[in-house]
C-alpha cells in the first residue's frame, strides 16, 4: 500500500516503538531494514520508515493500544500516525499464522514456529530474524536497499538460518538469484 497524502515520515526509533507498544500484550517485531540493523548491531544504511510486524489477528488489540491514532489500513499493512495532519510514524506489517506457526503470506507452504520468528536485542527490543526479513525482501531483491541488506546480513548469518532461507526461497521464489548466494 502506498499512502500519498503529502504527509512526511518521521519514523519512530525502535526504542520509541517499544515504549509505544508497551500497552499491547502480544508479540511484535521490528521488521524490514531496521531489523537487519538490529541483528547486526549497527546502522548500515538510511531508513525512511519503521516497519513493525504484528499478527493480523492481533491488529484490533494493537489499534486499541493506540487510541486516537490515524490509521490507513491496507491488505497487508497499516500506516499509522498520531493525528490526521501529522507525519507517518510507523508502518505495521500484518503477518499470518496458523495456530503456533507463522505463515509466509506469499506462499503458505513456508512456515516457522512463532517462537522462532524473532530475536531480541540486549535492550529488549524484538525484531524479525534476518532470514524472515530477507525472504520478504527477495520479491524486490533487485532494489539497491534490499541488495544492501542481503550483503550486510549474510556474513553474520549461521548455516541454519541460511539453510532455512534457501529452502523458503526455493519454495516461494523458485530459481531466485539469491539462492546461490545464500548457500
Amino acid at each position: 500500500m502506498t499512502v500519498d497524502d503529502g504527509a512526511a515520515w518521521e519514523a519512530l526509533t525502535p526504542a520509541e516503538a517499544a515504549v509505544l507498544l508497551g500497552p499491547f500484550d502480544g508479540p511484535w517485531w521490528i521488521a524490514g531494514g531496521v531489523a537487519i540493523d538490529l541483528f547486526l548491531g549497527t546502522v548500515t544504511r538510511e531508513h525512511h520508515d519503521l516497519d513493525i510486524a504484528v499478527f493480523r489477528d492481533h491488529w484490533p488489540a494493537v489499534s486499541a493500544a493506540l487510541p486516537g491514532w490515524d490509521f490507513r489500513v491496507g491488505t497487508n499493512e497499516v500506516w499509522a500516525r498520531r493525528s490526521v495532519d501529522g507525519p507517518w510514524l510507523v508502518e505495521f506489517l500484518l503477518e499470518d499464522r496458523d495456530g503456533s506457526e507463522w505463515v509466509y503470506r506469499r506462499d503458505r507452504q513456508v512456515t516457522l514456529p512463532v517462537t522462532e520468528v524473532g530475536m531480541v536485542t540486549e535492550q529488549g527490543i524484538p525484531y524479525e530474524r534476518p532470514e524472515v526479513v530477507l525472504l520478504y525482501k527477495a520479491k524486490y531483491g533487485e532494489e539497491p536497499r534490499h541488495e544492501a541488506d542481503l550483503v550486510a546480513a549474510l556474513p553474520k548469518m549461521g548455516i541454519g538460518p541460511r539453510a532455512w532461507l534457501v529452502g523458503a526461497l526455493d519454495v516461494a521464489h523458485p530459481g531466485h538469484p539469491w539462492i546461490e548466494r545464500v548457500l
